[in-house]
């Protein structure tokens, strides 16, 4: 239990509970509790990458669901990441389709699309619990609800951060290159003790430094957000349920891609999406917001060691940017 990391935390949020190190200490202890009892029916199996965990997971999915010789079918929400997608590929010649389903303009899972695509051949529906480009929350008990009775569910995650609140309902988990799965599925993983050990230690303190950090990137996450509404920015995603580290944000008139080069700059790292994911203008669209809307936005990540006078630093520079930004709009 990692109490000189509350402690830190705790001298980096003078503003937060003075009881805040106890707190988060038997929050900790809670957590740890109830995700073991959740993972406890699994077997936890380990790989050499994510990308051959999601393979074995595949493989194994087809050989315990596949119901027929001809036509099967997959349902993946249309966030899933490239490199998972183009290992599903792989699958269409043996007659695995895979359909993809979309987002609303929350940010998250279209649940009447999702119930509109089951079919009697669906083998399962994977997704990821945060879209990562947006930082918003898929509706977990929701989906299970959706699927009962029509197919199982799988979650692909990077942590097990939330998994407390996750339903026994839930066929597998993907964390990294780890695999949490029913025991009557096929398939073996990694003998090596040591690589074993250090996956399932890795598992635990990533899990512990997400909800030690979640705290510290909340309090920063409000203080960020209330200085770009002063500034007459726009939060987008602002009542979702988000990933405490993740803000999209944008000023309006003002093309994203400008405002990310200015920042650029001065030292000041944000993204308007590509490599893996689409550009954020193009997901953003995709899901339903005006292209006007959509070209504005921005994507920014705190890391957990951002403080705050570095954040009020950063504030500073983005009114700089946005200056220099309007000026730059009004020359074209």
């Amino acid at each position: 239990m990692h109490l000189d990391r509350f402690e830190a935390i705790h001298l980096r949020t003078p503003w937060a509970p003075k009881n805040l190190i106890d707190r988060a200490k038997l929050a900790l202890e809670t957590l740890f509790k109830r995700g073991k009892e959740k993972l406890d029916p699994f077997k936890f199996e380990v790989f050499s990458s994510e990308e051959e965990a999601f393979m074995q997971l595949i493989l194994s999915l087809i050989h315990e669901k596949a119901l027929t010789e001809g036509k099967n079918h997959l349902l993946v929400l249309d966030t899933l990441r490239s490199p998972f997608k183009a290992i599903l590929a792989k699958f269409a010649p043996l007659g695995i389709q895979v359909d993809q389903i979309p987002l609303t303009p929350l940010g998250t899972v279209d649940l009447e699309e999702l119930k509109n695509s089951f079919y009697p051949t669906t083998m399962g529906f994977l997704f990821e619990p945060f879209d990562l480009m947006t930082g918003v929350e898929q509706p977990v008990e929701e989906i299970l609800l959706a699927c009962e009775n029509h197919c199982p569910v799988f979650l692909l995650t990077k942590a097990l951060f939330g998994l407390q609140n996750f339903s026994e309902k839930i066929e597998a988990i993907q964390c990294d290159n780890a695999l949490f799965v029913p025991r009557t599925y096929p398939l073996s993983g990694s003998k090596e003790p040591d690589r074993i050990f250090a996956a399932a230690t890795e598992i635990q303190e990533c899990f512990a430094r997400r909800v030690e950090e979640g705290m510290q990137l909340l309090y920063l996450r409000r203080f960020f957000e209330r200085a770009i509404e002063s500034m007459g920015g726009e939060i987008f995603f602002k009542t979702a349920k988000r990933e405490p580290g993740t803000i999209v944000f944008g000023f309006s008139g003002i093309h994203g891609e400008l405002l990310s080069y200015w920042l650029c700059q001065r030292g000041i790292f944000t993204s308007i999406g590509g490599g893996q994911r689409p550009s954020l203008h193009r997901h953003l669209s995709s899901i339903g917001f005006e292209d006007s809307q959509a070209y504005t936005a921005v994507h920014v990540s705190f890391s957990p060691d951002l403080e705050e006078n570095t954040l009020q630093e950063v504030l500073i520079t983005i009114e700089e940017c946005l200056r220099l930004t309007k000026r730059s709009a009004e020359r074209v």
